[in-house]
């Protein structure tokens, strides 16, 4: 009887030392117990399969992915040991060593599936990264020169304790990046418990002060231009559950102060980009929502140009089932500079908190759920239909909101739905912004899987968050709330599958909403919704003449 292939992923670690022209690396062996230290708790949790070759070889590497047992498994690959700009000393199986040329190597890496990020912890591999990246690989760490032996075992402690713990692969850099700066300094020496001098982290000879400021350390995460932002986020697992309670001592600081026209008066929620809060006009006494974004580590310019172009295409925004955006502004408060939207309060709860009683679903409910869709599908072809004109004075139409999922969904007491929290597409694609955003925060994004609302084809990052990518979304967002499950928790090949998991849940369950869910879903790419209008005129064929009339009053 054959083995099932389990779906673990698995962290390959190879290594290739050098007993002669190159001279032996002491720390190599070091590195890699320190790696497999750092992963560990990911190991016994079974989170995360190692895949370790201590002493490899060209032959041993090709084994590991052309074997069928670890086939789409391997989801990061890390070398350590003796490189240059052109090729990676491997071992030979008689003890020697050979190279394996970078490009070759990004060759036969390129064509793995499932590959997330390729680690090249040895000297000087910067030029492998753009090979890399050309073949198709999402992530590379690499080094612009030479490193010293007992850094780069300390830069990769770092790195894999952080990815054992659930960060992204931005997230986990971030951390090692900190820190190793934290401990060196950019031109710090440090002193080791033998007495020896460490080499600084800029040890090489003859690098000069513009090399130096170009990156602050040898190590540099380098991701995949067509869809950075995705491939940034890869992480090895997500939360099965996240926190309750969420940290509020530094949002609750910000409640009762004024903030131009604003009073704050009641802290409601936290985001991976902002607070948002409870204010009223002081002098129109109307209630708003306001969202502080988070301290900015880095980027703050940047950031802000994101922000407040953006704002005017959301401003142009007209449609019931939008949040209308206000205003937007920055304020200095405890010595922080931050920059703050207001929004139209909506006072109800976020779709993810609210149960449709699908299992007693009867026929008034048929109507009320397409009235529901209707509404939602209307407020995505506002959004993508909207035309304004940008800060520099140029005529555009269409936004995307990028980010739909449940939680993003309000539904006021009337239960009337609103759109809201756009993602800011460039805010996630700059990599050079950093938000000083709470690890409660952050434990609860970890809970959210991109396949859970993302095409596959952007999870891979083959094409970046489009129109097309709202459409999924949202067939996502009517999935998990007909069925009561999240897409990535549930798995279906056809119309036919599909509907009898929502027969399941209710045997009344609509066909014809079955076959609008599946098109939106649809695994090959070319045959969904290239448009939001199509998915909205099969949900109003769906609904009675007079349903449909009022849609078209509404609208009007």
């Amino acid at each position: 009887m054959s083995l099932m292939k389990p779906e673990t992923p698995v962290i390959c670690l190879a290594y290739a030392n050098e007993r002669s022209t190159h001279g032996f690396l002491r720390q190599l062996t070091v590195e890699l117990k320190t790696i497999m230290n750092a992963l560990e708790p990911a190991v016994q949790k079974n989170r995360l399969h190692l895949k370790i070759l201590p002493a490899t070889t060209q032959k041993e590497i090709a084994s590991v992915f052309q074997d069928e047992w670890y086939e789409g498994r391997v989801k990061i690959f890390h070398y350590g040991g003796h490189a240059d700009e052109d090729e990676l000393w491997l071992e030979t199986e008689s003890g020697g060593n050979k190279s394996f040329f970078s490009l070759g190597l990004a060759r036969f890496l390129g064509s793995q599936q499932g590959l997330e990020l390729v680690f090249l912890n040895g000297c000087a591999t910067l030029q492998h990264a753009q090979l890399l990246l050309d073949a198709n690989i999402p992530a590379v760490i690499a080094t612009s020169r030479k490193i010293d032996d007992k850094q780069a075992r300390q830069f990769a402690g770092y790195f894999y304790k952080g990815i054992a713990s659930g960060a992204s692969i931005q997230e986990a850099y971030g951390e090692a990046e900190g820190l190793m700066l934290a401990e060196y300094g950019p031109q710090g020496v440090r002193a080791n418990a033998g007495g020896d001098q460490s080499r600084s982290l800029f040890w090489e000879g003859g690098e000069t002060e513009e090399e130096a400021q170009k990156y602050e350390l040898p190590w540099q995460l380098f991701l995949r231009k067509s869809n950075s932002w995705m491939a940034a986020q890869w992480r090895l697992f997500h939360e099965t559950q996240a926190p309750e309670e969420v940290e509020t001592l530094n949002a609750e600081a910000f409640v009762g102060e004024t903030i131009n026209n604003y009073k704050i008066v009641e802290f409601l929620g936290e985001g991976s980009t902002g607070v948002v809060y409870k204010a009223i006009h002081i002098n129109l006494k109307t209630e708003v929502a306001l969202k502080m974004m988070h301290r900015v580590i880095t980027g703050y310019e940047e950031l802000r140009q994101i922000v407040f172009s953006g704002n005017k295409g959301l401003a142009a925004i007209k449609h019931p089932n939008v949040v209308t955006f206000l205003d937007v502004g920055e304020v200095v408060l405890y010595r922080q500079k931050r920059i703050y939207i207001v929004m139209e309060l909506v006072k109800g709860k976020s779709l993810d908190k609210i149960d449709f009683g699908i299992s007693s679903l009867k026929r008034p409910d048929v109507d009320r759920m397409a009235s529901f869709a209707i509404q939602l599908c209307g407020a995505v072809k506002a959004v993508h239909e909207t035309k304004y004109v940008d800060e520099t004075g140029v005529s555009r139409e269409g936004i995307v909101h990028g980010n739909i999922k449940t939680r993003k969904i309000l539904v006021t007491h009337e239960g009337v739905p609103k759109l809201t929290d756009f993602m800011f597409t460039d805010l996630r694609r700059n990599l050079h912004i950093k938000l000083d955003v709470p690890e409660a925060v952050r434990a609860r994004d970890r809970a959210e899987r991109l396949e859970d609302y993302y095409p596959p084809e952007v999870i891979r990052g083959e094409v970046q968050v489009n129109k097309q990518t709202d459409i999924y979304s949202l067939g996502a967002v009517f999935f998990e709330v007909f069925l009561g499950k999240r897409l990535g928790d549930v798995q279906f090949s056809d119309l036919h599958e599909l509907h009898h998991l929502f027969e399941k849940k209710n045997p009344r369950f609509p066909h014809k909403f079955t076959r609008v869910i599946f098109k939106a879903l649809h695994p090959d790419p070319s045959r969904r919704y290239t448009h939001i209008g199509e998915m909205l005129d099969d949900f109003l064929a769906n609904k009675n003449i007079f349903g449909r009339l009022i849609y078209w009053l509404a609208g009007k």
